[in-house]
């Protein structure tokens, strides 16, 4: 995979703004994710229900963003939707 392939619909169009706040909207909430699970591990005491809250809302963040646009690709047809 080409890193260009995550910023443009095809390879012969210009860069595609949802594309490219998509993949910036993943790996911020990647990144907040990690960060979190990281300060969680150095705590005496690991807040599980907490812990699990949170990789609940980053997984409906990061899955039900891919499934909307995959779900409105293919119903609309339009050729926008990211690839697996």
């Amino acid at each position: 995979m080409k890193l260009t392939e995550l910023i443009q619909d095809t390879p012969e169009s210009k860069l595609s703004s949802s594309r490219v706040w998509f993949n910036i909207a993943n790996t911020a909430a990647t990144a907040v994710f990690l960060y979190a699970s990281y300060k969680a591990s150095l705590a005496p005491v690991i807040n599980l229900e907490g812990l699990a809250w949170y990789t609940l809302a980053y997984m409906g963040l990061v899955t039900g963003n891919k499934f909307a646009n995959k779900f409105l690709g293919a119903k609309y047809g339009t050729s926008n939707n990211t690839k697996e």
